[in-house]
């Protein structure tokens, strides 16, 4: 089945809009289409899976017509809504949106005698193109990466790294929003961290808890690694937004809340522990910490006073008491002091009391007639 035919003028929009999301740019975007405007011709249709005879693309064209394009879409980074990298050994997914490209060693493609093979995949116009490259598998990705995201600006909404993204290692900074980490292995060779960025991660979850540059300063963390914690590790988060599913032992869960209330934390600071002990561990804290017993919204609460505008609170968790313990910074006086209503006796056990009193004194009076007033005189 033929495709459409494409137009210059239609790919150069479709170029133009990628490398010009903003309004203040569109000055710029007219000025290049009315230098380009020579050039709008039809264009070849794209190749079919198959025709290796057919060398040029639309793309390769084009440039060669208005080498300006080229250099004007290297200058602007990509903004993409989602990205998944998964690599491994002997294959490397990379997702981009609609758009999948595979690096696979295992010569699945049919081209044995190459290094390894490449298959891309446009989810929109449902085409796929499979070709031999001669290049290994790292440096095959590793070159694609960094075609794709080396751009001053580049921004990735939702970006997911698994196994061992090692193809993202020589990336330049870029800003992700929120970052999924997946990884099974330590950050190799000199690296500090998997993915350099130009401003801290908004949201981050990981599978685990390991060192790296963009795991610690990530403003909102998730860990539901349930291995035995690494302390170290642990403190350096400079997030506001914790949540972990690690146990956490009693003398660990002192000392954490003692860092907490020496490193001066901020107000707004939240920790969640999953699968803890309520009230055996805020019974612990009250009195290892010289805490004060009070009430967070009806629940029972330890409160740590900091300074005269915060305080330390560590409570349960209000929305499922049964599962975590949450210890976060607020302004002073969040927490309600407990107070315990005093006794009360009801009128039918007031005379009852009164009752057995005189039963009593009626029964000693008897003994004391038998010891002759000893008794008695001893008592009153």
């Amino acid at each position: 089945m033929d495709q459409k035919p494409i137009t210059c003028q239609s790919l150069f929009i479709a170029l133009s809009n990628k490398c010009f999301p903003k309004r203040k740019e569109r000055q710029e975007r007219k000025e290049l289409y009315e230098e380009c405007s020579s050039y709008r011709t039809k264009i070849e249709r794209l190749p079919l899976e198959g025709e290796e005879e057919q060398k040029e693309t639309p793309r390769k064209e084009l440039y060669a017509k208005c080498p300006s394009l080229r250099k004007l879409e290297d200058r602007f980074g990509y903004r993409i809504n989602t990205m998944k990298i998964k690599q491994s050994p002997e294959k490397c997914e990379i997702r981009v949106d609609n758009f999948e490209i595979v690096f696979d060693t295992s010569y699945s493609y049919g081209f044995q005698n190459k290094t390894c093979a490449m298959k891309m995949r446009n989810g929109e116009r449902l085409t796929t193109l499979k070709r031999p490259v001669n290049l290994n598998l790292v440096e095959a990705s590793e070159k694609w990466v960094t075609h794709l995201l080396n751009r001053p600006g580049t921004r990735i909404q939702h970006l997911k790294l698994m196994t061992s993204p090692i193809c993202i290692l020589k990336c330049d900074p870029m800003r992700v929003i929120n970052l999924t980490m997946d990884v099974s292995t330590e950050v190799p060779g000199e690296s500090s961290s998997w993915l350099q960025t130009t401003v801290p991660v908004s949201n981050l979850r990981s599978n685990r808890l390991f060192r790296d540059d963009t795991l610690k300063t990530a403003r909102s963390v998730v860990i539901t690694d349930k291995e035995p914690l690494n302390e170290e590790i642990f403190y350096d988060l400079q997030a506001n937004q914790i949540i972990i599913d690690t146990f956490f032992s009693m003398q660990q869960l002192v000392r954490y809340c003692t860092d907490v209330a020496e490193s001066g934390r901020p107000i707004g600071f939240r920790c969640e522990i999953r699968n803890m002990n309520m009230d055996r561990e805020l019974d612990w804290l009250e009195q290892r910490m010289y805490g004060r017993k009070t009430r967070w919204n009806g629940r029972k609460c330890v409160t740590i006073p900091l300074d005269d505008a915060s305080e330390l609170n560590i409570h349960d968790n209000i929305d499922n008491s049964s599962v975590s313990l949450v210890i976060e910074v607020n302004p002073e006086g969040t927490a309600k002091k407990e107070i315990r209503p005093p006794v009360k006796l009801i009128a039918s056990e007031t005379s009852t009391i009164e009752k057995e009193l005189e039963n009593l004194d009626s029964l000693l009076k008897e003994i004391d007639d038998l010891f002759e007033g000893t008794v008695y005189n001893l008592l009153y």
